[in-house]
């Protein structure tokens, strides 16, 4: 009989109340932990970012000995071209003309006067290309960036080997 053996109803209260105890005392060292890891993690992205670890990290050589940055950012510069007006391909008696301002955006090694020399060039491929466009190509969103990218293209041939960084429109109208 000593196998039923009832329990003891003082045994029975600490044990429902101990492992709740032991619960919660095991857990607050694994979220105090957790909490310190996303902290440091958070502390190290922040410091990464405002750029206080690229001393560490050997990000800072440009800057001279005393701390200063001495070297001035490339200075981009503008050319506008002269305005271009052309009409467009409708296939119909009535014409639709392009207006069309534009101004090139260049790198630092290219010069305006490199751009001047070739401009009987860039006008002749640019009237070229925008006369055989047709009215609904221009539309939307989509019509300008293609006709940003078409242009561009055209004219970085015309200059070549001197570089356009993009192309910009100042004015853009159709009649």
């Amino acid at each position: 009989m000593a196998d039923n053996k009832q329990p003891d109803p003082a045994d029975a209260e600490e044990g429902a109340t101990s492992p709740p105890v032991k619960r919660a005392k095991s857990r607050l060292p694994l979220i105090a932990l957790v909490a310190v890891v996303v902290g440091l993690i958070a502390g190290g992205a922040g410091a990464y970012f405002a750029g206080l670890l690229d001393p560490l990290l050997g990000g800072g050589e440009e800057a001279s000995a005393d701390g200063h940055d001495h070297a001035a950012a490339p200075v981009t510069s503008y050319f506008s071209l002269p305005d271009l007006m052309v009409s467009l391909n409708t296939g119909r008696s009535r014409p639709i003309f392009l207006k069309l301002r534009v101004t090139l955006e260049l790198p630092p090694e290219t010069t305006a006067g490199r751009i001047q020399e070739a401009m009987p060039r860039i006008v002749d491929y640019c009237q070229t290309y925008l006369r055989e466009l047709r009215p609904e190509e221009l539309h939307g969103s989509a019509g300008s960036v293609r006709l940003r990218e078409e242009l561009l293209r055209r004219i970085q041939a015309a200059v070549a080997p001197n570089p356009i960084t993009d192309v910009l429109f100042s004015e853009l109208l159709m009649q």
